[in-house]
């Protein structure tokens, strides 16, 4: 007997998944575009045929472009994309086939990682073909089954606790670091200070003084795309009953139904058939990634609590944070799960500087120590030579505040341990203007490329300043003595020890490198202007996207 599904219970998954998408904007907003990813599987089709009946709904105003991958893998795939388009044309949704290149990797057949460097083709096809749509939302259509095999394969893989979480309802779109536009970046945003906010009396004395220069500002980066899967509490089988209900085929890759060929086809076949105990079946672990999902979810609240009433400083500048911790950060200490807060909220400060895209939970044993040690053996050990721990590209020092009675962490970027430069992708267009490049992993920069343009001998890169660099400026300003000190007040706005973190600009010219700026000291070489463009030379810097809540307790140097 064919799986269909009542006209009563579509009509309720149709109005819980209108609602699912509707609340990713604000009310009252304009007509938005949405992307659906769509590999012709039943999930996916099943998504496909919900949205189109939500888009025939008067009260939605949203439209949909569905995203086909071709995988370009084996002979026929560009045949089975073209299939999977016009099984959605009686569905009225747009389609676009993004085709794979494997360009550098060689025969994809033959990587040991396949399934790793696929994974990251895909999702990059996706989130370029979402940013030049401006489209902000991805939906895709896993369902329970994949959230009960997630949770089981987790298990099987040894963790437990909050380790076994599920597949995220919502997230920003993976493996596109780098990708402006797409990962996290895309809308700046200029965020002020604390300046005429009200602080409790004990923290007067923290409050920075505003900034002499409002008119050299390094945004925040925001925006980007996003990942959306309100389909996760239905089962496979009652999206193969809209399928049916609707006349709409879908296509199985037979690879997925070989139980030899992965675990996780392995665990699919165990959940079909039944043999495993009630505990691991596909109900008890679907309610088991929930449980978690609530617990986590109550992790990153009180996180976040400690976060906003914690005085910080950032300077963007050189990507410094001082982090002024108090006895009532103890107050905290009392709730459920402790160390997952405590580790979650050490992470987010970590993240303010970090110039690596993740910090791992696993490795923060030895920094929520020194954050959460008390208090007053904390004041006294900060009396003697400042504790100094490096983590996550990170250096956290411990030290005692001059100003109040609280204690200081410092963290900034750990002295690189190399010159590593990044080439700028000069990819010219009507703008003049290169690509976003994500320097460091803390600052987006572009630069106005016309020389470059124009000198196929010219390149530009990013690298750090350094003691040899900065000598050299030094030398070329010695007899140039307003160059000099403008060289020097640039300078001045950083301590000596951070300005080996900081970026540089560098043009090379026939084989000689030479500093031409310093963004985030918001200083050039008045050389560089001189050349043949009548276009004076100009660059954009914002820092990477971050969490930093707009309160009394937090100030931003920019």
């Amino acid at each position: 007997m064919l799986n269909l599904i009542s006209e009563q219970a579509l009509a309720t998954i149709v109005r819980e998944v209108k609602h699912a998408i509707s609340n990713l904007f604000p009310a009252n907003v304009k007509p938005q575009r949405l992307g659906l990813a769509i590999s012709g599987g039943v999930d996916s089709m099943a998504l496909a045929t919900l949205t189109n009946l939500i888009r025939k709904d008067p009260t939605f105003k949203h439209t949909f472009t569905a995203f086909i991958v071709d995988h370009k893998l084996r002979d026929g795939s560009a045949k089975e994309a073209a299939s999977v388009t016009e099984s959605l044309e009686p569905l009225g949704i747009e389609p676009q086939i993004l085709r794979l290149d494997w360009t550098g990797h060689g025969d994809p057949r033959g990587l040991s990682n396949f399934e790793s460097v696929a994974r990251t083709l895909r999702y990059q096809a996706l989130g370029k073909a979402c940013a030049a749509h401006k489209i902000p939302h991805l939906i895709f259509g896993h369902h329970a089954d994949d959230q009960a095999e997630t949770v089981l394969s987790r298990a099987i893989n040894g963790y437990t606790g909050l380790g076994l979480q599920g597949i995220a309802a919502t997230a920003p779109i993976p493996e596109c670091a780098g990708l402006h536009g797409v990962n996290r970046s895309g809308t700046p945003r200029l965020m002020g200070g604390s300046e005429g906010q009200l602080l409790p009396s004990h923290l007067e004395a923290w409050r920075p003084q505003p900034s002499r220069n409002r008119n050299a500002i390094i945004a925040v980066e925001d925006g980007g795309v996003s990942i959306h899967r309100p389909l996760l509490r239905y089962a496979k089988k009652e999206l193969e009953g809209i399928c049916r209900s609707a006349g709409v085929v879908w296509h199985e890759d037979p690879t997925n139904s070989d139980k030899t060929l992965t675990i996780r086809n392995s665990i699919r076949y165990l959940q079909l058939s039944d043999v495993l105990p009630e505990a691991l079946r596909r109900s008890s672990l679907v309610q088991t990634a929930e449980e978690v999902r609530i617990k986590k979810e109550e992790v990153q609240r009180h996180a976040q609590m400690m976060f906003e009433k914690t005085p910080i400083e950032l300077d963007l500048r050189s990507g410094k944070a001082t982090v002024t911790l108090w006895t009532t950060l103890q107050d905290f200490g009392d709730m459920q799960h402790t160390y997952h807060v405590r580790a979650e909220f050490v992470r987010k400060l970590l993240l303010l500087v970090s110039p690596t895209a993740e910090v791992s939970l696993q490795h923060l044993d030895q920094c929520i120590e020194m954050v959460f040690a008390p208090v007053d053996a904390m004041r006294s050990a900060a009396k003697s030579v400042p504790r100094t721990i490096q983590i996550a590209g990170v250096s956290v020092t411990c030290a005692k505040s001059a100003q109040h009675a609280g204690l200081t962490i410092i963290l900034q970027r750990q002295a690189p341990v190399r010159l590593a430069r990044d080439s700028m992708q000069c990819v010219y267009s009507n703008s003049g203007w290169s690509e976003w490049l994500l320097w460091d992993h803390r600052y987006w920069i572009r630069v106005y490329v016309d020389v470059a343009a124009s000198d196929p001998d010219t390149t530009m890169h990013m690298a750090f300043l350094s003691p040899d660099s900065l000598g050299q400026l030094r030398k070329r300003y010695k007899n140039m003595k307003p160059r000099a000190s403008s060289l020097e007040r640039a300078l001045s706005l950083v301590p000596d020890r951070e300005r080996w973190i900081v970026p540089a600009l560098v043009s090379r010219m026939h084989n000689e490198d030479r500093i031409v700026a310093l963004p985030s000291l918001h200083w050039r070489d008045l050389s560089w202007e001189m050349y043949e463009t009548e276009r004076p030379r100009q660059w954009e810097i914002r820092y990477k996207n971050i969490d930093f809540p707009k309160t009394a307790y937090h100030h931003l140097i920019q």
